[in-house]
């Protein structure tokens, strides 16, 4: 629960982040965001939530307010993440008219500590990295991820 709330604080935090609610007589019933990614055609959606409690399509409506806001500010595409193991959002989503393309594999455990090969180098990023990372992205991705990374470089993280 915590870190869906800091998700979500995150996100109406961000200047790259659209958040819309649907609501009934004051009760919030679900919300979504449609995430813009500077520089690039695609936005993608997420997260999505809508109460299960509650009936008359309260997860369509949002989807269509995120599409619709998408295509009035002239964006090319929209991407989102969908677990298959959720197949309600998942039903949601393609009548939507989205594809799956590939399916997500949810992993839960404790990861073992794995021997380093050493054959690369691998350190922190830095802010000299920006361009060479975000050549790198539109092969990986379809699309540049600098508006990502910048800040992440920025943030001061450093791991233990």
């Amino acid at each position: 629960m915590e870190s869906s709330i800091a998700l979500v604080k995150a996100k109406l935090g961000s200047d790259h982040a659209y958040g819309f609610l649907a609501e009934d007589r004051g009760q919030i019933l679900g919300s979504i965001f449609l995430n813009v990614f500077p520089g690039t055609p695609v936005t993608a959606i997420g997260p999505l939530s809508a109460d299960s409690a509650v009936k008359g399509g309260v997860g369509r409506r949002l989807m269509e307010a995120a599409l619709e806001q998408s295509r009035k500010r002239g964006f090319e595409a929209v991407r989102l993440v969908q677990s298959p193991s959720h197949l309600r959002s998942l039903a949601l989503y393609t009548k939507s008219g989205f594809a799956v393309r590939e399916p997500l594999v949810l992993v839960h455990g404790r990861a073992r500590e794995v021997p380093s090969q050493r054959e690369h180098l691998v350190r922190l990023a830095a802010s000299e990295d920006v361009e060479a990372c975000n050549n790198i992205a539109p092969r990986a991705h379809g699309f540049a991820r600098k508006f990502e990374l910048s800040p992440a470089i920025d943030s001061g993280w450093r791991p233990l």
